[in-house]
């Protein structure tokens, strides 16, 4: 082949490629073209699968069923226990008998009360016997020697009063112990469940080591028919949790049993482990957990210390009807006609990315789903939308079977350092005067061939405004 043949070849080629170039960077883009040469994949789920078929999808706190209310009963601090009637989680109601005292002290007691208001008694009688006796001394006595006995009679005056006021309080203390000694038993005062009891020590005093804290208590009683739920919030989530929040309680053993109730406080000033919620994974750096107070709608069917999880209620157990999918799979584009079409990206049939176009119908503003009356069902499989996708794509159920360093999961970085040449190339993107259509008619290719077979090459003439690399490839294929 002529060396004139072979430079024509190559600037033939070398203008396709400035073309092509001029093309890329002036608008008329065939995707196609720049696809990446490996097999694309786009990973896709079940419709079912991403809107999770009862699974909340909210941040859930650990929770147990616990009374509004605990009373606790101590005896009283001068008497003996006898007998405890009950044992930890007997159900009582009001009126139950608890424990009994010894009474054997009492009695002694009362006895000897007894006993002093008899020798009070004595006394005082004996005093104003006194008091008479002096009384008739002073008026026998002579006048000059009555004086002497007034003293004596006033300070047995006074000390009868003393007497009589003694005899008062040793009354009243009678009737006191006698009062006490009808109390023989402790009953319940409120219907509940026995939650702890504290055996008195029979070798130590131990009885005035009781208090009213349930920790320290002889006995423990919870409150029937007041339940709230006790949770725990980690510090760095407690900030989603608000007062008066509308909450559902949900069984651990049965997610589908469920409860309402609004957050009555959250105290932050009592902090617990994290160690102590299992629902919150282990970290080498240690947080506070706060606990925080749920006031139920309802009851039925709740235990005490029944394990719950606790969540906020966004609508997610509201029943709705149709197929419901969220907004960010939903993309839109304008049609030919000005109108607004919506589709979401499905596999096919033949497991490949395709446009499935779907009618919406209402908004759920709280959760952010779109109601599809068309277009998919629950069984489709979809993949969360990118702009880079195109139609044809290989779509598979295994996450690990993506590339994701491929082409289309970096486009967005690509483009920008497309724009940012383009931004460079001033003679380019300022040029008006160059369009798509006139860009290759302006190029006028001279062939210049030595009819007589002379040395003369052939010689390749482009317009300025084709690309230089066209012409240095030319002219390097020339020679």
């Amino acid at each position: 082949m002529s060396k004139k043949k072979v430079g024509i070849i190559a600037a033939v080629v070398a203008v396709a490629a400035a073309a092509c170039a001029g093309t890329y960077y002036y608008g008329d883009i065939d995707f196609d073209f720049f696809k990446s040469s490996t097999e694309d994949k786009v990973y896709v789920e079940s419709v079912s699968e991403i809107m999770g078929l009862g699974i909340s999808g909210q941040n859930r706190y650990s929770g147990v069923v616990q009374t509004q209310k605990t009373v606790s009963v101590n005896p009283d601090s001068d008497k003996k226990v006898k007998e405890i009637y009950v044992s930890v989680g007997d159900t009582v109601e009001e009126g139950t008998p608890l424990f009994s005292y010894d009474m054997e002290e009492q009695e002694m007691n009362l006895a000897q009360l007894k006993l002093d208001l008899e020798e009070i008694n004595d006394s005082i009688e004996q005093d104003n016997k006194d008091l008479a006796e002096l009384v008739a001394a002073r008026d026998a006595a002579a006048e000059e020697d009555k004086f002497q006995y007034v003293t004596d009679i006033q300070e047995k005056q006074a000390e009868i009063k003393q007497a009589d006021y003694d005899r008062k309080s040793k009354e009243l203390e009678i009737s006191n112990a006698q009062k006490d000694m009808e109390i023989t038993e402790v009953v319940s005062t409120t219907s509940g469940v026995v939650k702890s009891i504290v055996k008195p020590d029979d070798d130590e005093d131990s009885d005035s080591s009781y208090s009213d804290s349930s920790e320290q208590a002889m006995i423990t009683i919870m409150q029937l028919g007041n339940y709230r739920v006790k949770g725990t919030v980690n510090e760095q989530n407690y900030s989603s949790l608000t007062v008066g929040g509308a909450v559902i309680i949900r069984s651990r053993a049965d997610e589908t049993l469920t409860w309402t109730g609004k957050i009555s406080s959250i105290d932050t000033e009592n902090t617990q482990s994290d160690d102590e919620d299992e629902d919150y994974s282990s970290s080498e750096t240690s947080s506070s957990s706060y606990p925080f107070y749920v006031e139920l709608d309802n009851t039925d069917g709740l235990i005490i210390g029944q394990h719950v999880l606790v969540e906020m209620d966004e609508g997610q157990a509201e029943a709705k009807e149709g197929l419901w999918i969220y907004e960010s799979y939903v993309v839109s584009e304008e049609a030919e006609d000005g109108s607004t079409l919506n589709f979401v990206w499905a596999a096919s049939d033949k497991n490949e990315l395709e446009k499935a176009y779907v009618e919406l119908g209402e908004y759920d503003e709280a959760l952010g789903e779109y109601q599809i009356l068309s277009g998919i069902t629950e069984d489709s499989y979809i993949a969360f939308p990118m702009d880079s996708f195109y139609e044809g794509i290989t779509t598979v159920t295994n996450q690990e079977e993506v590339d994701y360093d491929a082409d289309i999961y970096n486009s967005d970085a690509s483009m920008d350092e497309d724009e940012e040449y383009l931004e460079d190339d001033e003679d380019y993107s300022e040029d008006e005067d160059y369009s798509e259509d006139e860009s290759l008619d302006e190029e006028v290719i001279d062939e210049t061939v030595d009819e007589e077979g002379a040395d003369t090459e052939g010689e390749v003439v482009l317009d300025d405004t084709v690309d230089d690399t066209a012409e240095d490839a030319a002219e390097e294929v020339s020679e």
